[in-house]
């Protein structure tokens, strides 16, 4: 329960992807950046010094603390290396918001299987549980 507690009530929010530009970058990093008061704010992109006012950061490896909720809010092809630094980083829980795994079509493409401790829900995703069976 601490891991969820931690997703669900941060002190300390990576976005990963973050800029000042509109799309969901943008627009997550003003929203969070608006909680700055009450969690601590890390923009990470290696192409900025600064956004919205708050140190940016090149990756995740570089923040100076393990972040409660790391947001990855970059092109499916980045994913993987990003939740690679937020397992080396030990960062409590990754929300991804990207596009092209399984929906993409003929060219399926998944994360890789677990770690251990590693949970994952959404589309493509296997449940956590089997369901359960008719009558039980």
């Amino acid at each position: 329960m601490r891991s969820i507690g931690r997703m669900l009530n941060p002190k300390s929010i990576a976005i990963v992807g973050a800029s000042e530009k509109g799309g969901y970058g943008g627009r997550l990093m003003n929203a969070v950046a608006k909680a700055k008061d009450k969690v601590q704010v890390f923009p990470v992109n290696p192409n900025h010094k600064k956004i919205a006012g708050f140190k940016s950061y090149a990756s995740v490896l570089d923040l100076p603390l393990a972040p409660d909720l790391v947001c990855i809010v970059v092109p499916h092809e980045h994913v993987l290396p990003v939740l690679e630094q937020c397992h080396e980083k030990k960062a409590g829980s990754a929300v991804i918001i990207s596009a092209g795994f399984a929906e993409r079509g003929a060219r399926r493409r998944r994360l890789p299987h677990r770690r251990r401790g590693d949970r994952r829900r959404g589309r493509g995703t296997p449940p956590a549980a089997p369901p359960p069976r008719p009558g039980a």
